[in-house]
């Protein structure tokens, strides 16, 4: 193209192409001339389309966080059966699995890999684990499924250990419960009506228990129920799946608790506030944003049974105010409570209780269950 020739009318640049429109250029006799504009335009396409140090950086470490776990357990993660993996200090690998149960794997881990494995995983995480600070929680990268990690190392225990919990694949829906002979077809119309009428409701039940699937199956119903709402959901790690248009999702850190979480959550507009697991003295802010015009709301907390759950939510809240019974709180501020136990699909939710008060004694609990 020489310089007399012109630029031909149909080429057009669409808005915010990263490459020159006509206008950037101009004709020179060696051929085009890309202005300034264009030079700028193109040297921010370079840069979009070549990876940053940053990028370089996360992918390297997601690479040491492969390497170190092995393809063993790196081929479990990818089975869709399974739902946990633990490796213990003895070197021992145990895969606990949703239709199958518990499994051991023949092939150990080196010590040196595991511990390894969990100073990449705090890379990723910018966090630190070493042996003045022992422990690790946080997610793996989403290129590995976002598990949930709990990662130890001496002198906790004897040995690197870590435990890593796949999130659910999928929402399981209250009427898949039911299907899977979990809830029984009267539990499914209690829960039903419970969202229906606002309640506040407690999802209890031992570890490992299902009560975080459940959680979100009732917050499925939520959304079926009030698509409109605005929630608010407060985590330390993110579990909870939602679809609903008009959420904020908060993540405990270091210098951020459950119980700043809950402060903010209240200056955020909310109609609903859910969180994933109540463990600490956040439950006594939580129960009073539930009393005080945030209804509707959700959240887990490990018990044995309906009563020992509402009891474990009772220390929890006495924890920010020591000294000071909070039962009369939580039974005004919890209206029933759904209990699930049982490992895979072994998992039944047999329990539906209402809390119609505290006597000064004792919670007055009445089954929703004929």
């Amino acid at each position: 193209m020489t310089a007399a020739t012109s630029v031909p009318s149909h080429v057009r640049s669409p808005p915010g192409s990263l490459f020159p429109s006509p206008r950037q250029m101009r004709p020179t006799s060696t051929g085009w001339h890309v202005g300034s504009q264009g030079l700028r335009t193109r040297a921010r396409f370079r840069h979009m389309t070549q990876p940053t140090n940053k990028k370089k950086s996360d992918f390297r470490v997601e690479g040491m966080i492969r390497r170190h776990l092995g393809p063993v357990i790196l081929a479990a993660l990818e089975d869709a059966d399974v739902e946990e993996v633990q490796v213990n200090p003895d070197r021992s690998v145990h895969i606990i699995t949703s239709s199958k149960g518990a499994y051991k794997l023949v092939e150990n881990p080196t010590p040196i890999s595991v511990e390894s494995f969990l100073r990449a995983v705090a890379a990723s995480s910018n966090t630190h684990i070493n042996s003045s600070q022992p422990s690790l929680a946080t997610v793996l990268p989403a290129s590995l499924g976002k598990c949930r990690i709990q990662g130890f190392l001496p002198p906790l225990t004897e040995g690197p250990a870590f435990i890593l919990r796949k999130p659910p694949s999928r929402i399981i829906n209250l009427d898949e419960y039911v299907r899977q002979g979990s809830l029984s077809r009267q539990g499914i119309e209690v829960i039903r009506e419970l969202v229906a009428k606002r309640k506040n409701i407690i999802v209890a039940g031992p570890t490992a228990s299902g009560k975080t699937t459940l959680c979100n199956a009732i917050l499925s119903e939520v959304e079926d129920q009030f698509p409109k709402e605005r929630i608010l959901v407060l985590e330390d790690t993110r579990e909870l799946h939602l679809k609903h248009e008009n959420q904020l999702r908060l993540v405990t850190t270091a210098e951020h608790t459950m119980r700043h979480l809950v402060r903010y959550s209240l200056r955020s507009t909310p109609r609903r506030i859910v969180v994933g697991e109540v463990r600490d003295g956040a439950a006594r802010d939580l129960l009073d944003a539930w009393i005080t015009g945030h209804p509707g709301a959700c959240a887990t907390v490990h018990g044995e049974d309906a009563l020992r759950a509402l009891g474990r939510l009772a220390a929890l809240a006495q924890e920010a105010t020591p000294g000071v019974d909070q039962r009369r709180m939580v039974a005004e501020a919890v209206h029933a409570v759904v209990f699930i136990h049982g490992h895979g699909i072994q998992r039944a939710v047999d329990a539906i209780a209402a809390v119609d008060g505290f006597d000064g004694e004792k919670y007055l609990l009445r089954s929703l269950l004929g």
